[in-house]
Formats: structure tokens, sequence, C-alpha cells
């Protein structure tokens, strides 16, 4: 095994023992006492944003970090324990790209977006308010189109300007969402080089 490709595998068992963490932390100090039996939690975890039955094997894997959880049922986690939508997902998302080896473009959605991205998209550069889980589905959404060409050329820079002008004055999980929604971009094929300069002159009004 050569060190480089052990560097590698190392960082990747990281980031999934991080998740697995926090799904497992969150499940057993969640204020419904049955779900932190591990067949309980199982049991219930069909529906809402995950439609597939899982095994408790599968759930112990997850929180072991043995394999990758989908995000899909990071979701289905915040569903069933109550949590605010975003605050596993967000939290997980930013963890696997902080400690990938290289840039990631994630091409996996949570879940289809709630509206049509031309309706996100109309939104955001409009100037009319952007929640952060509209932002996050926004980024969603042109994460899975990396061939995706917005007219005119000066959208992307638009989108990013906007990102880091709310991230000024957002707090906690909207900044979060937010902060993410801007890697997307800087991740994108087709946004980085537009956005680049967004990113270089954070935090707005800084001079050289």
């Amino acid at each position: 095994m050569s060190a480089r490709w052990a560097e590698g595998a190392g960082t990747r068992l990281g980031r999934r023992a991080r998740v697995a963490w926090l799904l497992r932390v969150n499940r057993l100090l969640g204020e419904d006492i049955t779900l932190k039996s591990l067949p309980a939690f199982a049991a219930a975890f069909r529906g809402g944003t995950y439609g597939r039955e899982v095994s408790v094997s599968t759930v112990s894997r997850w929180e072991t970090g043995r394999t990758s959880v989908p995000w899909a049922a990071v979701r289905r986690y915040e569903e069933l324990l109550g949590l605010p939508r975003n605050l596993l997902t967000a939290t997980a998302r930013t963890v696997w790209r902080y400690l990938a080896p290289g840039p990631v473009l994630d091409t996996s959605p949570i879940a289809s977006a709630a509206r049509p991205l031309e309706d996100l998209l109309e939104q955001a550069v409009s100037g009319d308010v952007m929640a952060g889980d509209d932002w996050d589905q926004l980024t969603d959404g042109l994460c899975t189109r990396p061939d995706v060409v917005l007219m005119p050329t000066g959208t992307w820079y638009r989108l990013a300007e906007r990102l880091v002008e709310e991230m000024v004055i957002a707090d906690r999980l909207p900044w979060m969402l937010r902060f993410e929604s801007l890697n997307r971009l800087l991740n994108h094929p087709r946004a980085a080089v537009p956005s680049s300069p967004c990113a270089a002159n954070w935090p707005p009004g800084r001079h050289g």
C-alpha cells in the first residue's frame, strides 16, 4: 500500500467516522427514548424522505462508520428525531467536504427539490428573499447539472456575491447553509471561475 493511498483512505475513514458519530449521538441523546433502541429506530425509519426499509445491521454500519450513509438517510434522522431541517445534513456535508482529499462536487442531492430549479434561480437573481434552505436546494440542483449554462454569464458571479453578502448577517444554521452553498459554487466546473472573485474578497469591502 502506497503512502499516498493510505493517506487518502485514512481521510475517507475520518469523514465517515465523524458523520457516523454525529448520527449516533443525536439518536442516543434524542427526546424520544424509544428510538434509542436500534431495532425500534430501524423499524420506524421508512417514511418521509426515505422510502426504503432498513435493517438493524444497516443502521449499525452507518453509525459505526463501516459504510457511508446516504444524504437522504441523514435527512430522515432529522425527521425521526424531530430536529430542525438541515441541522444534521448541513453539518454532515460540511464535514464531508472539509475532510475530502480534494475539491468535491456533490452530485447526489439529499432529495428531489420541492421547487423547480428555474424558479429558485429566478428568485435568487431577482433579489427576492432567499432562506438558507432555498440556497441549499438551488445549489444542490446546480451540482446535479455540472454542464448547466446560465445566461447572462454574470449570473454565476451575482449568485456568489449575494451569498457572501448574506453570510455577513446570517449566523448558525442559516450561515452554514449559505457557506456550503458558496462552496458548491466554487467547486462547480462552470461556476468556479466567475465565483472566485467574491470568495477572494471575503469579507465584503476588504481591500488588498
